[in-house]
């Protein structure tokens, strides 16, 4: 808390992830007892992000306004009271053939993913 600058970020790594969940535990704990207000604003790809209260909302906006983030935006959740766009692709088991192969790409190739689905999104017109 105290060597976070002014306009720092902190990047929390394996935040929920079910092999390291002293992580999230370790995390719950220091917020619950935290003496500045450093709040989440984006979670993705195993990370939390957390910043100072009042630059949650600069960054929100310049991660909605970035179209290769939006492309990955799975959700948005109320997380400790503030909104937090979660940045998530996955495989999910029951989808078509169709399906699993654009998880896929989003998964493991997102950038060739995201050029394929801006060219489909302009040849629809």
């Amino acid at each position: 808390e105290d060597s976070l600058a002014e306009h720092g970020v902190i990047a929390l790594d394996d935040f929920h992830r079910p092999d390291w969940p002293e992580v999230s535990a370790g995390y719950m704990a220091w917020y619950a007892a935290r003496r500045k207000p450093i709040v989440p604003f984006a979670i993705g790809f195993n990370k939390l992000y957390l910043c100072r209260e009042e630059w949650s909302d600069a960054y929100k906006e310049l991660l909605y306004g970035n179209p290769f983030l939006n492309f990955l935006l799975g959700k948005k959740v109320i997380f400790q009271r503030h909104e937090v766009p979660v940045y998530q692709t996955c495989m999910f088991p029951d989808s078509d053939y169709g399906g699993r192969l654009r998880q896929y790409l989003k998964l493991f190739y997102p950038d060739v993913s995201f050029k394929l689905w801006r060219y489909k999104k302009r040849a629809r017109g």
